[in-house]
């Protein structure tokens, strides 16, 4: 039975070439490039748990400012019916919800505005990793790389 480092075995390669694989292995250059990589991974999942919590808040925003937008409405609609005093406390009620909703279509937009913050700093991570990736390929021989799977949200 063969060891093996990377999951490819080193025991079968020939003495000089092992020999040679296990020094580049055990290089400083070698071990910074795979926990660059580690580094990155754990950046852009960390990353991508904040995007889903501002697409949540986006979309809690979103449907509360349409229910209120639908709500102000339907007292707009009530006030315009409505007899003289009752149709003046139904149009102020009406204000106040609308203006509500509009505070949480703002509330909205900001998460939106967020959303693609964080996408951005996804795709920026991701390139790195990317070229993490290569210099961790010039750095390590194959039987020691570290995982190279980009790490998507």
């Amino acid at each position: 039975m063969s060891s093996t480092m990377g999951g490819l075995p080193v025991d079968d390669l020939p003495g000089d070439v092992r020999k040679n694989v296990i020094t580049q292995c055990e290089s400083q250059a070698c071990k910074d490039a795979k926990n660059a990589l580690i580094v990155l991974r754990n950046k852009i999942l960390g990353l991508c748990t904040d995007l889903h919590a501002h697409e949540s808040a986006r979309t809690s925003y979103g449907a509360t400012a349409i229910g209120l937008a639908a709500a102000a409405g339907g007292v707009a609609a009530a006030a315009f019916a409505a007899p003289w005093p009752l149709n003046l406390v139904l149009g102020i009620i009406a204000s106040v919800i609308a203006t509500v909703a509009t505070v949480f279509f703002i509330l909205y937009l900001h998460e939106q505005h967020m959303c693609n913050i964080y996408n951005t700093l996804i795709a920026n991570a991701q390139q790195e990793f990317k070229d993490a990736v290569d210099t961790m390929i010039a750095a390590c021989p194959e039987q020691c790389r570290g995982d190279a799977t980009l790490p998507l949200c």
